[in-house]
């Protein structure tokens, strides 16, 4: 496990817990609200840690910072992510 990159995913994913109504602009035109985006984003790392060819970039890195904040935020917060965005869908 290498770089920041798993890092800012577990924030991305407090930043979804946290503001479960804020809307991200994709490429500034399209909005999503932030816990569809964090879904979005995992299954993309997912996808590509299973069928990607291996190139430079560290997907398990990113799920696991993912796996991390879900961790963080259960038993330290004791906040359930899956819960918080099951509401707001």
């Amino acid at each position: 496990l290498v770089g920041a990159s798993g890092a800012i995913y577990g924030v991305l994913l407090l930043f979804a817990v946290f503001f479960p109504y804020s809307v991200i602009f994709v490429f500034g035109i399209i909005p999503v609200r932030a816990p569809i985006l964090i879904i979005i984003y995992a299954l993309i790392e997912l996808y590509s840690q299973v069928f990607g060819r291996g190139g430079n970039v560290a997907h398990l890195t990113h799920l696991s910072g993912l796996v991390f904040a879900y961790l963080y935020c259960r038993i330290r917060m004791r906040i359930n992510p899956f819960e918080v965005f099951r509401r707001t869908l």
